[in-house]
């Protein structure tokens, strides 16, 4: 577990600066961007959701992807639509999370760091739990 905790951790690390990188682009070129931080917000993380299915479902989790695509007979767009619903719920958590204790500042560092460590700690719980959890077949 120590080892999926670090690998999902490490993978973390890259979409954050995804979501951060194009959050701070937005706001950069667009000088609207102030008065549509949810909107920013969202589209840095949904595309950071993506980014993050792509390297966990190989690495993090490849061995669970392999049993419930193989074994399990389970199915590849099942599994990312369980990811994208994760990410979906972390989307509003992060979001909200963001914009209730950021200041004033649309770049806000604190609001950040709460948010991006709120939505880890539940996407690693979920996705372990239930996107990527294996199930033994039943035996009577």
């Amino acid at each position: 577990m120590l080892t999926k905790l670090s690998l999902f951790g490490a993978i973390g690390v890259i979409n954050t600066a995804v979501d951060w990188g194009i959050f701070w682009l937005l706001g950069t070129v667009w000088n609207k961007a102030h008065g549509f931080v949810w909107f920013a917000k969202a589209f840095s993380y949904g595309c950071a959701v993506c980014s993050s299915f792509i390297l966990n479902s190989r690495l993090t989790f490849a061995k669970e992807r392999f049993i419930l695509l193989n074994r399990q007979r389970g199915s590849a767009l099942l599994l990312f639509a369980r990811f994208v619903s994760v990410g979906s719920l972390c989307l509003v958590v992060n979001s909200a999370m963001y914009a209730s204790v950021r200041g004033t500042a649309y770049w806000d560092w604190f609001g950040l760091l709460a948010a991006t460590a709120t939505s880890f700690a539940l996407g690693f719980f979920l996705n372990q739990r239930w996107t990527y959890a294996v199930r033994e077949p039943y035996v009577e």
